[in-house]
Parts: C-alpha cells; structure tokens; sequence
C-alpha cells in the first residue's frame, strides 16, 4: 500500500482496515465472557472511541483525508492521546480476545496495531497540511497510547 492514494482520500486504508476488522469478528472464540476482566477492557474502548467520535463531530470521516467541515480538534480525549478512536478501537478488540479466549482475535488486534501506526503516518501528513498547529500539536500529545507512544 502506497502512503497515499494518488488523489484520493485514502480509500485503500479504509478497505485495508475494513478486511481486518470482519477478520476479527470472523475468527472463531469461545462465547463473550460478560463478567471478565476482558468485557471491561472492551466496554471501555468502545466508550473511548465513542466519545472521541462525538468530540470530532462533523468532522468524522473513516479516511485518512480530513473532512472539508472538520476543524482540528485538540481538547478533550484529544489532549491526552492523537488517535482516541484508533486507541479505543485497539482497547475494544484486546478486550474481547481476552474475553472470547481467543489466540487469533489476540492475533489480530495486534496487527490492527501495527494497522492503524502506519494508517496515522499517512494520516498525519494530511492533517499537518491541513492545519497549520498540528506539527506542534503532534509533538506534544502521544499518538495512540497516553504517556507512552
């Protein structure tokens, strides 16, 4: 996959991150463990990519292009972390492999990882020439992981 799709949005990452997200719901495991400490984990990354969704507003979009309506969100989840519904996502599928026991969900939301890092690196370029603040935004807020990464 090139950085960038010549002259579109992005549509190839979205077809990319679609395959992996039916892979993942596809992929055999044991009934959902409601009482695990997997269904929180899971619950709490759905309400973190929730929340991050409804802070970006119109400004959602699955493609790596920014919306024309979207401004350059930086309060909120947005001040502790760049990519919160990446984040969340990522916290939603570790947290239901936990609680389905399942080696290949663990499997895949680790690729889903090393999916959405490179998605953000296209991602970003956008945004950084989108919005003239977000190279300082970038630089002091982490990218998927609070206080880490």
């Amino acid at each position: 996959m090139s950085h960038q799709d010549e002259g579109g949005r992005g549509e190839r990452w979205v077809l990319a991150q679609t395959a992996l997200l039916v892979l993942y719901v596809a992929v055999p495991g044991r009934h959902f463990a409601w009482r695990s400490p997997g269904a929180l984990l899971a619950a709490a990354g759905v309400a973190l990519a929730s929340i991050a969704a409804l802070q970006l507003g119109c400004g959602l979009t699955p493609y790596p292009e920014p919306s024309a309506q979207g401004t350059l969100v930086q309060g909120g989840i947005y001040a502790w972390v760049r990519h919160p519904i990446y984040a969340g996502v990522l916290v939603a599928a570790s947290g239901a492999a936990w609680a389905t026991h399942s080696p290949w969900r663990a499997l895949i939301a680790s690729a889903l990882f090393v999916f959405f890092d490179a998605k953000t690196r296209d991602e970003e370029r956008r945004l950084s020439r989108r919005y003239e603040g977000y190279a300082a935004y970038a630089r002091s807020v982490h990218k998927l992981i609070p206080w880490i990464y």
